[in-house]
């Protein structure tokens, strides 16, 4: 797929859904510093349009971002660490759940891993989350150029191990490296047929 437009649709902040968002959604979420707005950047084939930080915790609300006018890519804020109070940290985790129960157009979550990590429990706990409300969702492990290859494997397997028993099966999974571009086109694939867009690949 050749991307040839992204603009930013906005922000929210809760409550009433910007008029603009008119077409497909897909999401992407994980803990702060996991790598998100570096993979958005990748997949949609700009530098700069997600926020990158050093900071944890940079994306405070839901970010659209409209694809060559035809769906969009969603950043969420990032769970768990971050230098924000508490409050907000609730209010983020009061819209995160506010979007991913309510928004029909969300047809897929991408939740973000890092690779090189044990599964953690905040991962753990929201994707059981999903799994228990019949939200579809995928997997995607991050910072796959910072793991030998000979390891990839054995990472993925720890990860998927420890998610285990879930309600529906083990997800579909990518793997992925946004300084190394890995991933991009199974990634964007995938998106078009949750979006019911194959045709747009052409």
């Amino acid at each position: 797929m050749v991307i040839k437009e992204v603009q930013f649709a906005g922000g929210w902040y809760g409550g009433k859904m910007p008029d603009n968002i008119d077409a497909p959604c897909v999401a992407f979420i994980g803990r702060s510093n996991v790598g998100k707005s570096s993979l958005i950047n990748m997949l949609l084939e700009r530098c700069n349009i997600a926020r990158v930080s050093k900071t944890p915790g940079k994306t405070a609300a839901v970010h659209f971002y409209k694809v060559n006018g035809a769906f969009f890519i969603v950043d969420l804020p990032g769970y768990g660490y971050a230098k924000v109070d508490k409050g907000q940290r609730y209010d983020w985790q009061g819209w995160i759940d506010d979007f991913v129960r309510r928004f029909t157009p969300v047809k897929e979550i991408y939740v973000l891993l890092d690779l090189r990590l044990p599964l953690q429990a905040i991962d753990k706990a929201y994707i059981e989350w999903l799994d228990s409300e019949d939200i579809p969702y995928s997997l995607i492990f991050t910072k796959a150029d910072k793991v030998r290859k000979t390891y990839l494997h054995r990472h993925v397997k720890r990860i998927q191990e420890g998610l285990l028993p879930l309600r529906r099966g083990m997800p579909t999974t990518f793997l992925s490296s946004a300084k190394k571009k890995v991933g991009k086109e199974p990634i964007i694939e995938h998106i078009l047929s949750r979006c019911e867009l194959v045709e747009a690949a052409d």
